[in-house]
């Protein structure tokens, strides 16, 4: 496995409220998690960071437990051990969004559970999660957003969604409410396929067979995030961008 991860402030804003960070969970294991602060909140770096490094404590906190589930291969139960991790989080994130100079911060936060074997994704918010299998580029979480909720209607088309004045606004976040939904995903994965994990500082600069382009193209892992990162940043670079690649 070979993964990289990289995050620009993009060119227009002053501060990266994107967050991520990878954790070697055991030897056939890994975690990756991503997060994009909420714009036009208060302290959205705050909340970003605090998701994510908060995943990993409750992780750190029952590694035993996690290694278990994996040797047994009980992905319905990974799956809840990721929710637990994940609501978790939330609650450290939600009770600072209490404080008055953080009022109502909050994130969208991305995970996945890397194995050999498989994959097991969570997501909050519109930051994304895409499989890169056998020369085909799949968005495999779907957006938690208004635009997703008016394309799911048939109220405008996913080209449309793209250049909606209201494409930023998610309906789910981490730390904005006691409680939150998590969608889960589960894929089976071989060797030479790709993951790719990004904020929405990417895909709203970048259509998604622009991405596939550039993956195409077999650079390396870092070297494949620079170019993507140059190339959100020539289109606009509107917002902040970050990626996580792995390469199995």
């Amino acid at each position: 496995m070979k993964y990289s991860l990289l995050s620009d402030k993009g060119n227009v804003r002053e501060m990266n409220e994107d967050y991520s960070k990878s954790m070697k969970v055991s030897d056939n294991a890994h975690l990756f998690l991503l997060a994009d602060g909420m714009g036009g909140h208060n302290k959205g770096e705050v909340a970003s960071k605090l998701a994510v490094e908060s995943v990993v404590e409750y992780f750190q906190r029952h590694m035993e437990t996690i290694s278990n589930l994996y040797e047994k291969i009980d992905l319905p139960k990974i799956q809840e051990f990721i929710k637990r991790a994940i609501m978790f989080s939330n609650e450290r994130v939600n009770k600072e969004s209490l404080k008055e100079d953080q009022r109502g911060m909050g994130t969208t936060l991305v995970v996945s559970y890397l194995t050999k074997e498989f994959v097991v994704m969570a997501n909050i918010g519109d930051s994304r999660a895409y499989l890169y299998c056998d020369n085909t580029f799949e968005q495999v979480t779907n957006d938690n957003s208004y635009v997703e909720e008016l394309v799911k209607l048939g109220v405008i088309s996913k080209e449309e969604a793209r250049n909606h004045d209201k494409k930023n606004i998610v309906t789910r976040a981490i730390g904005t409410d006691s409680s939150v939904e998590i969608d889960f995903y589960q894929r089976e994965i071989k060797e030479k396929d790709i993951l790719l994990m990004c904020s929405d500082g990417l895909t709203n600069m970048l259509k998604d067979f622009e991405i596939k382009e550039i993956l195409d193209r077999k650079y390396l892992p870092s070297f494949c995030c620079e170019q993507l990162i140059k190339e959100a940043k020539q289109k606009g670079g509107y917002d902040n961008i970050s990626i996580i690649l792995v390469y199995l």
